[in-house]
């Protein structure tokens, strides 16, 4: 008996996958999409990951 194993996207794809919502979502917001639907995240790679995609962020601009 074989079972299908899909893994896991990285999760800079996951956040990437937030962003056709269409509007502003906060960083709780995203974390909370991926938790609910990969609960196993490490949140501490999801907020680095967030910081890395985040267009306006006060480190990226001048």
């Amino acid at each position: 008996m074989s079972t299908s194993y899909s893994p896991r996207p990285p999760i800079w794809q996951l956040i990437r996958a937030v962003a056709p919502l269409g509007r502003e979502t906060s960083n709780a917001e995203i974390k909370q999409l991926l938790l609910h639907e990969w609960p196993d995240l490490n949140q501490a790679t999801i907020n680095a990951q967030i910081a890395i995609w985040t267009v306006n962020r006060v480190g990226r601009v001048s």
